[in-house]
């Protein structure tokens, strides 16, 4: 899951004035940040770090709806745990944790190409899967972006009459 959250804390007087609007400011910018790193998230999954299969795993990614709960503001971009991709994406974004056998279902033997030459074999060891990280390194690459964007949006709501 990649998100952002922004904590809003203390009792000062300007804030608790503009708060209405501080909070419907943020909500926004936060909807727009949200969809930007959904978009981000989308073109990594469309070529950028894994080419594009059934579109599937594109498929399942889900952005949410701004929530405000408990003083904190957040929204994310995720694979849903329940979805039939989760598990994939979760492989991709941190890599595979060892060694998995693959067996033939319904042939003989598995047919596949290693270092140019045609390989026939009753089962295989596959390695585990790279980390390819599609959801975090999105968010690490906005990260700067976001931050900048929330604190302009403070400053403009603070700074307006």
């Amino acid at each position: 899951m990649a998100t952002f959250a922004l904590h809003l804390e203390g009792d000062l007087t300007v804030l608790r004035r503009k708060k209405e609007s501080l909070m419907a400011a943020i909500e926004e910018r936060m909807g727009i940040l949200g969809q930007q790193l959904y978009d981000k998230v989308a073109m990594k999954l469309s070529g950028e770090v894994l080419n594009v299969g059934t579109g599937a795993l594109l498929g399942s990614v889900v952005l949410s709806a701004v929530e405000i709960a408990a003083g904190a503001m957040e929204t994310f971009v995720e694979i849903p745990e329940g979805s039939p991709e989760w598990l994939i994406g979760r492989v991709h974004e941190y890599g595979g944790e060892g060694y998995y056998p693959i067996e033939p279902i319904n042939v003989q033997a598995l047919r596949f190409i290693a270092g140019g030459t045609l390989v026939f074999a009753k089962h295989v060891n596959h390695p585990p899967a790279l980390e390819r990280s599609y959801l975090r390194s999105s968010l690490d690459e906005m990260m700067g972006e976001v931050m900048a964007g929330l604190q302009e949006t403070v400053d403009g709501v603070l700074e307006a009459a």
